[in-house]
């Protein structure tokens, strides 16, 4: 344990230590299920070393959006910026949506179908996919090939582009340090500010289905009914 403390104090590398630490309960909990040790030494380890204060990342507010989404219109290379703009309607993590595969996809009934062992939580998570989502993956499509990635490594069609995909497209537009920027912290940000509108939109949906359907959610954060 003083050990452990030594590095966060000396280098302040929190996570990388809670990620040890974690290692190494589950190696000594092996040994202990296997008969090679009687108790785990390093349990409750992690209840007292000391924690990072956690920052958030910095994020282009709603008022930015609509620039940045006219900035990854030029973007020039066409599969990236395909990318960015189903991040921005889809508000998925950047690597799911980078490693995704097309057997994930049902775009006929617009469905994205991420198995849980992609999750974070390793659950099963279904998307619903936008009129203009659909669109974007038919145009994705024929840049991906025969491969079964929607975004391809150069150097292998086997395997997907690298988790720097993005963030360089976005240094590339200007917005270095902020690769989650038009994800989930905006997707937060808009639904606390307009939740009652988007609750009154939803209620005159379910009230008359047949008279709305939703086909996307705007730049101010307002469904298109």
């Amino acid at each position: 344990m003083n050990h452990l403390k030594g590095i966060k104090q000396e280098h302040k590398i929190y996570e990388q230590v809670n990620r040890i630490c974690s290692m190494c309960r589950d190696i000594y909990d092996y040994a202990k299920v296997t008969g090679r040790i009687e108790y785990n030494p390093s349990e409750g380890l992690h209840k007292f070393l000391e924690q990072g204060k956690k920052e958030n990342m910095a994020h282009v507010d709603e008022k930015e959006l609509p620039q940045l989404l006219r900035a990854i219109d030029n973007y020039p290379t066409p599969d990236s910026r395909i990318g960015l703009k189903l991040l921005a309607m889809l508000f998925c993590r950047p690597s799911e949506l980078r490693e995704a595969t097309w057997a994930e996809f049902d775009l006929e009934n617009a469905l994205w179908n991420i198995p849980e062992q992609r999750m974070k939580k390793r659950r099963e998570h279904i998307i619903h996919l936008s009129t203009q989502a659909v669109q974007l993956l038919h145009q994705l499509k024929p840049l991906s090939g025969q491969s079964e990635y929607l975004f391809v490594a150069k150097s292998n069609s086997h395997k997907p582009k690298s988790d720097a995909v993005f963030i360089m497209a976005l240094r590339y537009l200007g917005y270095a340090g902020r690769h989650y920027s038009i994800t989930r912290a905006l997707m937060n940000g808009i639904l606390k500010q307009h939740w009652h509108m988007l609750r009154m939109a939803w209620q005159a949906y379910i009230t008359k289905p047949s008279t709305y359907k939703i086909e996307s959610i705007s730049c101010n954060g307002m469904p298109t009914i």
